[in-house]
């Protein structure tokens, strides 16, 4: 009996690590516990209350998403910064912000199919704020009623839906809405920049040589987010792929010298904190 009682907690381990290891196989995240970024580069991570959560209550009236995950992955972060960053600056945050998505996506063994596919800035002001696209459950943009409804359906149509409206500029947007409730995202002045890896089938493979200034969603490249984004829109204007054309990444560097990063408790969508 001794003998028994000794070896069970070493057989429950070896069971848990094995259905654990499944798991990440199967695509399903190993939330078990918070796990805190190892030398992120621009702080992005991944919002783990949003997918502690699990499924959220759909608006009325709401299209239905395609995910098949209960869990919603959302990468990001926000700081305060001490002014304007120029655009070839932003295109460099957001290729630093998809590598610490990649990183801290491993640390919870998400497989690879389970990704968010890009990384968006918004800059506006003296803020920044760094998000993914969102990838399982329903859109966050069909299960939060708020000033944001009004970019939503004009970036999405019945017969134009914006992927699933879970672009990273949704996301972004609805992460401006959290923290500036009272002011309509139209009146920011905000430019974005989104970035996608060349090597998105197999996106834990990407270097930072692989990312790419990425357009926003076109009717023809089955989504709508290029009507929110121009002069008299609701965001004020894109940074254009040819901005980083012909560079090098060890080509372009910032300082985050006077940058305050808001903490993730302020920033998770998870309604209430699990």
């Amino acid at each position: 009996m001794r003998s028994y009682n000794r070896f069970l907690p070493l057989f429950l381990h070896i069971l848990l690590w094995f259905q654990t290891a499944v798991e990440a196989v199967k695509g399903v995240p190993d939330l078990v516990e918070y796990r805190k970024p190892v030398s992120p580069k621009v702080g992005v991570e991944l919002d783990y209350q949003l997918a502690k959560a699990g499924a959220d209550t759909m608006i009325a009236g709401k299209p239905v998403s395609k995910g098949k995950m209960q869990q919603r992955l959302i990468f990001m972060s926000h700081y305060d910064v001490p002014g304007t960053i120029p655009d070839v600056e932003l295109v460099k945050i957001a290729m630093d912000g998809y590598m610490d998505m990649l990183a801290s996506a491993k640390q919870y063994s998400i497989h690879k199919d389970d990704l968010p596919s890009v990384m968006t800035v918004f800059h506006w002001g003296k803020e920044i704020i760094v998000a993914s696209s969102q990838k399982g459950g329903q859109a966050i943009t069909y299960t939060r009623d708020n000033d944001v409804s009004t970019l939503v359906n004009e970036c999405i149509k019945p017969a134009d839906k914006s992927n699933d409206a879970k672009c990273g500029e949704m996301s972004a947007a609805q992460l401006f809405q959290k923290l500036h409730p009272k002011t309509p995202i139209s009146s920011a002045e905000i430019v974005t920049v989104t970035v996608i890896s060349d090597k998105r089938n197999n996106a834990f493979s990407t270097t930072e040589a692989d990312l790419k200034v990425w357009p926003p969603c076109s009717k023809e490249t089955g989504g709508g987010c290029d009507k929110i984004i121009g002069p008299g829109k609701v965001i004020a204007r894109e940074v254009k792929p040819e901005v980083w054309n012909d560079r090098k990444v060890t080509d372009v560097t910032y300082s985050k010298t006077g940058w305050v990063e808001t903490p993730m408790q302020v920033l998770s969508f998870a309604s209430p904190v699990q």
